[in-house]
Parts: C-alpha cells; sequence; structure tokens
C-alpha cells in the first residue's frame, strides 16, 4: 500500500494516514470540518459540508483522484434531520447520482468503542456531523497499482494516442449522447436568416451563440419577446469616410495641443498594456515633435504614421473623457484616421508603418463593435506580414538587429489579434502554427513585456487550437467533445503555470507591473475555459429545454465529467466578473458579457452549480459604469443579457416573481447620463483590489488550484 499525504488537508491525529492507496483503490477516513491544523469551524451544516467535501477533495487530488470518482460514502450525524442538506452540499461536488451512501448517528459511533468517545464528545459540544468516510477508485488511466508497487515501478508503455483513444472511449460511455457532439458545429442553425439576408453563425463567436440561443428559446417559448437583432457588420457605432487620395494633403487643422496630445499617447499606451509594444515608443514620441515642429511636411510624407497618430489620439480621448453624445469622444480623429490606411494594392513605402497603422484601425473598428471591418483589417495586416516574410526567422547576421526584432514584436501582436478576432467572428485562423518559423519574444530577451507577449501569443494559440479540437466539424461524431474540451483545459491549466512563474518572478511589489502582467492575460485565461466548455452550456440547456416540455420539476441529470466541465465553465465566469467588475474597461465587456451569459443560462439550468449571486451585481455594476462612461456597446450587451433574463423565467416557473438583476430600462438607449471626466487615469478600482487578495484565482497559488482540479477531476472514467 501507499500512504498519502498533502498540506491541504487535515492532518492526522496519531500515526495515521489522511489517505492509503492500495490494490487499485483509495480509502479516505476521518474528514471533519477543520482546518489543516485540526481546528473545528462553525457555522451551518452546509458551510461544514462545504468544509468536509474541501478537504476530501484535497486529499483525494493528491492521491491521483477526485470526488466524482467516489463509490461508498459513510456519514455520522448527531442530528439525522441534516442528511438532506448535507446531501444538497455534497452534489456540487460529485455528480447528480450519489455513490452508495450509509448515514448514521452518533449513538452508533459511541457503542463501536472507546476510541472514538473522545471524538465524538468533541463534535457532540460543536452539533455537527462526525466525519465523511470515501472510498474511491483509483483515478490512474494507465491500470490499478499492484500491492506494494508504486505507480513509478510500473511505467505506462502505451504511446499517447492509445492513452488519448482509451480515455475518449471511456468518457463517451460515461455521458449522455447529446453532450458527445458540439451543438455550435454544423447543423440548422448554423445559418440565420435577418434583417433582409442569410447570416453566418460562427461556432465560437458569442455574438452567433447569443443568436443561437434567441433561436431556440424563441421556438419553445412563442409569446418570448423577439431577438434583440444588431447585425456584426453594424455595431454601435458606424464610421463611413472617404479615401484621401495619393497627391491629397492630410488636414492638419484640428490637431491638440503638444501636452495634451501626449496625455492621450500614454493613456492609450496604459490601457492597450500588451499590445501597445506594436509601436516603437522612442522612435515615436521623435516623430510627434517632428510633426508639431512641421505638421503639413510629416504628415503628407508620412501618412500611414500620421494615421497611426490619429487612431492613438482618438484611443486617449475615448479612455480619459466621459462621453455624453451619440459618437465616442475622439471619433474624428479615427474617421481621419481611416482615410490615410494604405488600400488593397499592396504598394507600400514602408510595410511596418502599413502593418502598424491597419492594426489600430482593427483595435479601433473592434472597440466601436464593428467586427466584420476589424476583422478584415487585421487579416489585410497578417497579408502584408506573409507578403513581407515576418513570420519567418530572420537571421540577426543578415537582417539588421532593431529590424528583425521590430518585425517580431509587430507580428506577434497581428497573431495575437488575428486569432482573437476570429474566435470573436466564428472563423479559423488564416495561417497555420506550423508555417511560423519566427521566435517567441521570451526567446530574444527575458524582459517582463516579452514574457507576457509570449503568453498571450501561446493563449492566441490554444484560442486557434480551441477552434480545430472542440469546435471542429461538430466534435466529431466519434463523441470526443469530451475528451477534447479535457485536453484543452488540461493545456490552459499548464498556461497558468507559466503565469504563475512570470508572476513570481517578475512581481515585486509593483502594482503597475501586476496589472499589465494579469488584467488582460488572466481575463484571456478564464475566457479560454468559458470558450472551451460553452458548448456543453448548449447541450445543457438543450436538455432543460426539453424536460421543461415534458413539465418535469427535476434538474437535468450530469454525470460527473460533464458536471465537472459544467463547474469550471461557471467558477471561470463568476472569477472574471469578479476581476472585471474592479477594471470595468470598455476593451473587456465582450469577456464580461460572455460569461454573465453563460451564468445567466446555468442559474436556469443547474441551479446546484452557483452558490452565490454575486456575479449579478458585478455585471449589474460593469454595465452601468460602462454606460454611464458613455460606452455605446454596453447599451445594446444590457439589453441581451436583459432579455435573455426574461426568457429563461419562462423555464424556471420559481424564479418568476423574483427581481431580475439586470435592472432599469435596458430596452433603449440612456440619455442625459450623470457623469464626469475621469483623466485622472489613477483613479481606478483596480489599485484597491491589488491591494488585497479579494479577486479569486488571480493569485498564482488560486491560478493552480483550477489547473489542480482538472489533472485529477478531467479524466473519463473507465467502464
Amino acid at each position: 500500500m501507499e500512504a498519502v499525504f498533502t498540506p491541504k488537508g487535515v492532518t492526522p491525529i496519531g500515526p495515521y494516514s489522511q489517505a492509503v492507496k492500495a490494490n487499485g483503490f483509495v480509502f479516505v477516513s476521518g474528514q471533519i470540518p477543520a482546518e489543516t491544523d485540526g481546528k473545528l469551524i462553525g457555522g451551518t451544516t452546509a458551510q461544514k459540508t462545504h468544509k468536509m467535501c474541501q478537504n476530501a477533495r484535497a486529499v483525494l487530488e493528491a492521491a491521483g483522484s477526485s470526488l466524482a470518482k467516489v463509490v461508498k460514502v459513510t456519514v455520522y450525524f448527531q442530528n439525522m434531520d441534516d442528511f438532506k442538506e448535507m446531501n444538497e452540499v455534497y452534489a456540487t461536488f460529485g455528480a447528480n447520482d450519489f455513490p452508495v451512501t450509509e448515514a448514521r448517528d452518533e449513538g452508533d459511533l459511541l457503542e463501536e468503542g472507546v476510541h472514538n468517545v473522545h471524538a465524538a464528545e468533541e463534535i457532540l459540544q460543536e452539533d455537527v456531523m462526525r466525519h465523511i468516510s470515501l472510498h474511491v477508485e483509483h483515478a490512474a488511466t494507465a491500470r490499478p497499482l499492484n500491492v506494494g508497487t508504486t505507480q513509478a515501478e510500473q511505467p505506462d508503455q502505451r504511446s499517447e494516442d492509445e492513452t488519448l483513444a482509451e480515455n475518449i472511449g471511456s468518457a463517451t460511455t460515461m455521458v449522455e449522447p447529446v453532450f458527445q457532439q458540439n451543438p455550435l458545429g454544423d447543423n440548422d442553425h448554423t445559418f440565420a436568416s435577418a434583417l433582409g439576408r442569410y447570416w453566418y453563425m460562427g461556432p465560437t463567436s458569442s455574438w452567433s451563440f447569443c443568436r443561437r440561443v434567441f433561436a431556440m428559446l424563441g421556438k419553445r417559448i412563442p409569446d418570448a419577446a423577439p431577438d434583440p437583432w444588431h447585425g456584426p457588420d453594424r455595431g454601435a457605432f458606424h464610421l463611413q469616410w472617404t479615401p484621401l487620395g495619393a497627391n491629397e494633403t492630410p488636414d492638419v487643422s484640428n490637431l491638440p495641443p503638444l501636452d495634451y496630445a501626449l496625455l492621450l499617447f500614454n493613456a492609450a499606451k496604459f490601457y492597450l498594456g500588451v499590445l501597445f509594444l506594436l509601436i516603437d515608443e522612442e522612435a515615436f514620441i521623435r516623430d510627434i515633435h517632428s510633426l508639431y515642429e512641421n505638421p503639413v511636411e510629416k504628415a503628407g510624407s508620412s501618412r500611414h504614421w500620421f494615421a497611426q497618430f490619429l487612431l492613438i489620439l482618438g484611443y486617449g480621448k475615448a479612455f480619459v473623457v466621459c462621453n455624453r453624445s451619440r459618437s465616442p469622444p475622439g471619433y474624428h480623429y479615427a474617421l481621419a484616421a481611416m482615410a490615410l490606411l494604405p488600400d488593397q494594392s499592396g504598394l507600400s513605402p514602408d510595410p511596418i508603418q502599413a502593418i502598424q497603422s491597419l492594426v489600430l484601425a482593427a483595435l479601433y473598428f473592434q472597440s466601436v463593435d464593428m467586427r466584420v471591418a476589424a476583422f478584415h483589417h487585421i487579416g489585410q495586416a497578417l497579408r502584408v506580414c506573409l507578403v513581407e516574410g515576418i513570420h519567418r526567422h530572420m537571421p540577426e547576421h543578415v537582417v539588421d538587429v532593431e529590424h528583425a526584432r521590430r518585425c517580431n514584436t509587430v507580428f506577434w501582436v497581428v497573431y495575437i489579434l488575428e486569432r482573437e478576432f476570429g474566435a470573436l467572428m466564428g472563423v479559423p485562423t488564416s495561417l497555420a502554427d506550423d508555417e511560423i518559423t519566427l521566435k517567441l519574444p521570451s526567446q530574444l530577451d527575458g524582459s517582463a513585456d516579452a514574457m507576457n507577449m509570449a503568453l498571450h501569443v501561446q493563449l492566441s494559440g490554444l484560442t486557434a487550437r480551441i477552434f480545430t479540437t472542440v469546435y471542429g466539424s461538430g466534435g466529431g461524431p466519434d463523441g470526443s467533445l469530451i475528451p477534447n474540451t479535457q485536453s484543452i483545459l488540461r493545456d490552459l491549466a499548464r498556461l497558468s503555470q507559466d503565469l504563475t512563474d512570470l508572476l513570481r518572478a517578475q512581481f515585486q511589489g509593483s502594482v503597475g507591473t501586476l496589472w499589465t502582467l494579469s488584467s488582460t492575460c488572466y481575463a484571456e485565461q478564464t475566457q479560454c475555459v468559458v470558450l472551451t466548455t460553452r458548448p456543453l452550456v448548449m447541450c445543457a440547456l438543450q436538455m432543460h429545454v426539453e424536460n421543461a416540455d415534458t413539465k418535469s420539476s427535476e434538474t437535468i441529470p450530469l454525470t460527473p465529467p460533464v458536471r465537472s466541465l459544467l463547474q469550471s465553465c461557471v467558477d471561470s465566469a463568476q472569477t472574471e466578473l469578479k476581476m472585471l467588475h474592479a477594471l470595468a474597461e470598455e476593451d473587456l465587456l465582450e469577456a464580461a458579457f460572455s460569461s454573465a451569459f453563460v451564468l445567466y443560462l446555468l442559474r436556469v439550468i443547474t441551479p446546484s452549480l452557483i452558490q452565490d449571486d454575486a456575479w449579478c451585481n458585478n455585471i449589474q455594476d460593469i454595465l452601468d459604469k460602462m454606460i454611464a462612461d458613455g460606452s455605446l456597446v454596453a447599451p445594446l450587451r444590457k439589453v441581451e443579457l436583459s432579455q435573455l433574463e426574461y426568457v429563461m423565467a419562462a423555464l424556471s416557473p420559481d424564479k418568476r416573481n423574483q427581481t431580475l438583476s439586470v435592472s432599469g430600462d435596458s430596452r433603449s438607449l440612456p440619455a442625459d447620463l450623470d457623469c464626469s471626466l475621469s483623466d485622472d487615469l489613477l483613479n481606478n478600482p483596480i489599485w484597491d483590489v491589488f491591494d488585497t487578495d479579494t479577486v479569486t484565482g488571480l493569485l498564482p497559488e488560486e491560478l493552480m488550484e483550477l489547473a489542480d482540479r482538472l489533472d485529477a477531476e478531467f479524466v473519463p472514467v473507465s467502464s
């Protein structure tokens, strides 16, 4: 046999182990509602059950297993009336179909022997359950451990493909047929007719997911209000311009004072974060001073650079000025910049400048919800990269070192955005990773910026792999949706470890460093979890709707793999909303909307997965803050969430009379909003949050908790 110990579990008193692995089983006993030092906690029965399950989960994970694999539970009660409440809490850690359970009262325990008397007296004083005894199947995917040997002594000689094939087969037998194939792939809902044309419902697109959900619910609930449809080609604001002729001189009459221009430049740098590495800051500042010395000459001779400058002014003004009109602050700068963008001829005297201007234009289009225009422009930027060969490694003994490094940074920014915008549109990437020979930024230098960029690159690459695996061809007819989902989440766990290592190495009390390295990067990680598990949410919604048609009041049954994956979706979405509540920046609106959307669905479908409704207040505050600041996109998202909540109420009769969390008149755009200028960039609640430990999942240890749980829980159980 093999003893198991983890510092996350309760330390045994006496010559005993927390758990023992023997003959292919894990034996766990003595799980009490206590901290790791053995000190009992107070609270309700539910709180104490939750603590015991946490302790048991920690021990089981250390043994390579999980609560989802429990086959027998023995529970000792002081009050048998607590049995129902205990089961409700336990179900949130395991599965709907409970293991074999034996419930005993404290009287039985006292009669079994004096060695339990002291413990029984202590628990009687606390008026809580005594302990849970768990017997679990060993979670090793290779084969059970033989008595007296360790896993290291029995190496698994099979290939990874053979192991994956076994896992796929095992998982397929464990889950309902509806969860075996991605419903967001090719089917009758792939194309929709609206606004006089047909629309492609891209599988990874949050916009398309919203439309698919409303279409499904609309068929089941005829009297539901119609989908608040808005096409991806015309967002919250629409820009139209006429390209400036090659012989025409750009207008420089409306430039702001130099000091204010530099303020807007720094505001854009602050908020764009790692993406601003696209700009060579030192050279750009020199060019700004050159522009103000001779505006007409500089704007005329450097049209693509001038377009970048105008777009940065537009960004900066949008970030620091509260909006009271129907147009975003600084849009006139962006409009002037669009007229200077590279045309389709590809004849640019400076390709790098052309790429940079296209990237900034794409970012601006995305910020005003013009997603099709954003995707087109980032696609054009990528094609220029390919024509110029900057996706390939540039030997520094052949190409100038500074030029090679600038090309490296520019390409990876394009790579990140092309994959991000592609996922938002639901279309595959235009360039396969095996065609890229360029080194990662972190391979060229060890700076925090380079490491941060490398993490974003890896996350973007993972997003592309999500499209080809989880969403590829509907998840595959072989029922590989669950294994593909598990595979992606394990990769994400490894990236979490990389972020953990980076934070530990670089963060030494500087809030600015933590802001730069964690805010957008961590938001992307949690969004990857939501994106990966969203097909399962749609599967669950289909089951719930069919269940509602039968007038059944029972919640849908979920097998352990599905329940664990949906729980990871809930946890990630709640964590992201908690963090974004502090950030409340418009460039993170889509992430907030996507997380809130799945939570509104799962709150009705499987309410036991969501322990509290704090996320409702978070999304409410996020939207209200953005609307008060003049966001043109946030009101649209609020309408959609409000409509979803109304429709889902019809599928949850017991919640019809509850106050809806997305409150207010969200069906029309706000007017006469009370807001003030936000020129002080440091007036942001994120500083208070980062100074505490209140953002669940932000600290390295909390980041890795998800990775540990995925490794333990997301292994299919052999039949």
